[in-house]
């Protein structure tokens, strides 16, 4: 059987070595491809290069500020989904979802079951806002010709 899903490229921005590495190791068992980065900077550098089509997000980084990397990248970034992943038990799930993520995992509950489930879901549902999005433009058009 041939699989028909599509591959989901994925950029992990993970300072920890190890803990980078396991995500990393997870995700290519089940055919994503991936980018491993350290920092902000070069996360915001690979997200320029690479089609990215989900996010995973330490906000711990080396010269970031949590909550307003979040901020950041959601900002510029606005049609690329977030997973933030982090061990701070100072950030909630309710403030990252208020500045745009589209789910919150802490790293004391996080499975390869529930990444992969959250990687997917974050993919298809704003892979239907696009193609919504794409039909509503198609709408559009062709009411603005049919109004002519």
């Amino acid at each position: 059987m041939i699989n028909t899903l599509p591959t989901i490229s994925l950029l992990v921005v993970e300072n920890d070595p190890s803990f980078g590495e396991m995500i990393e190791h997870w995700l290519t068992i089940h055919s994503f491809i991936t980018y491993h980065v350290k920092t902000l900077r070069d996360a915001l550098k690979s997200i320029k290069i690479n089609n990215i089509d989900v996010l995973l997000l330490d906000l711990c980084l080396p010269n970031a500020e949590e909550l307003e990397t979040l901020k950041l990248i959601v900002n510029d970034y606005p049609h690329i989904p977030i997973i933030v992943l982090t061990g701070d038990s100072e950030i909630s799930a309710v403030e990252v979802a208020r500045i745009g993520a589209e789910s919150f995992i802490s790293r004391s509950l996080l499975t390869r079951e529930i990444l992969i489930a959250s990687i997917e879901n974050a993919h298809a549902k704003r892979s239907r806002i696009q193609e919504l999005m794409l039909k509503l433009s198609i709408l559009e058009k062709r009411l603005k010709i049919s109004g002519d």
